[in-house]
């Protein structure tokens, strides 16, 4: 049966706690601490991203999801250093994603081939294909 989307957010949340790990990162001490100075936070903030672009390019199916999140999002660069809106570059780490078996990433490519966007036309043939790949791992 294939994750849930409740179950990758999940996944999300727990690929930053696995950064912050790896990074000797306090996540309490380091991002959510209003005192902190911004140029500590922006360090952090930069080593993280790095580490996320990593994993993704390493395979790390929650890594390749979060980053074609970013790049979808218009504020993206607030989330990951350098990464601004960019379609094509979502639609790459979200069929990275999908072809991992997740669920949102192949929902998401359906939104986006449905609605088109600033890089990509309308493609109902195409969104139907990926709207219909989670439900055929139910069944």
């Amino acid at each position: 049966m294939p994750p849930s989307q409740g179950t990758e957010e999940q996944g999300i949340e727990q690929l930053f706690i696995r950064i912050y790990n790896e990074l000797g990162i306090s996540a309490d001490n380091q991002l959510s601490n209003t005192n902190s100075k911004p140029e500590a936070r922006e360090a952090v903030r930069k080593r993280v991203s790095e580490a996320i672009k990593a994993k993704a390019d390493q395979g790390d199916a929650e890594a390749q999801l979060f980053l074609g999140l970013c790049y979808l999002d218009s504020e993206g660069d607030k989330m990951l250093e350098g990464v601004k809106k960019n379609w094509a570059e979502a639609e790459k780490w979200f069929r990275k994603a999908a072809d991992q078996g997740s669920v949102l990433a192949k929902d998401t490519l359906g939104h986006i081939y449905e609605n088109g966007g600033p890089d990509f036309a309308k493609n109902l043939v195409e969104a139907i294909k990926w709207y219909r790949m989670p439900a055929s791992f139910i069944f």
